[in-house]
């Protein structure tokens, strides 16, 4: 799975949720409130002069610390959020930038710029979610713009990923950038390990 189709499996899966359809879920996430962490994930809405209409109010990811090398994994994630106006509404695109950053012992170094910009930008969510609407399909979720204001609660989706040839571990920080017409609307500060947390 990449990292395009896990993004948009994830919108659907909110798009989901909103129209009131379900979909299986794992219990074993437990609720992570506002800038909180249980073991080594962490997360707040990042700070901003403007008044953000999407407010996040519950992640969670597991395992935790991630494990990725060695064995196919599933990775398990929960999220909900509020949205104070509508997004995605007609000639109004939704635009998210990526920032993934690994923990070195001279600092933090972006990771986006090796990635590509492709991993870490996406100009239209809600095209990306019509590419993905047949997979969508399969698994019953309807994935669709605009989202309307209201809250929004993503049940704990799991995510098979496969495993790598090599072992990967440190200690990671992401962030989300959320855009309509090249205007801030949210964003999202994350914090988590893999294998381990290093420096």
């Amino acid at each position: 799975m990449n990292v395009n189709t896990l993004v948009g499996i994830l919108l659907c899966s909110v798009a989901l949720t909103a129209s009131g359809q379900l979909i299986d879920g794992e219990s074993d996430l437990k609720v992570v409130e506002y800038g909180t962490s249980n073991g080594s994930f962490s997360w707040k809405n990042c700070d901003s002069k403007d008044k953000n209409i999407l407010t996040f109010t519950t992640a969670q990811l597991l395992p935790d610390p991630l494990e990725l090398s060695g064995q196919k994994v599933a990775i398990k994630f929960l999220l909900a959020f509020n949205l104070s106006m509508e997004l995605g509404a007609e000639n109004k695109t939704i635009e998210i930038d990526l920032s993934l950053r690994l923990k070195t012992p001279q600092g933090y170094t972006e990771l986006c710029g090796i990635f590509g910009k492709h991993i870490c930008h996406f100009n239209d969510i809600c095209s990306e979610l019509d590419k993905l609407q047949k997979q969508c399909d399969k698994h019953g979720i309807h994935c669709s713009c605009p989202f309307k204001p209201k809250s929004y609660i993503l049940p704990p989706v799991k995510f098979p990923i496969d495993p790598l040839p090599f072992l990967l571990k440190g200690t990671f920080n992401g962030t989300v950038f959320v855009k309509q017409l090249g205007k801030h609307v949210g964003c999202l500060d994350i914090h988590f390990c893999v294998t381990e947390c290093m420096f």
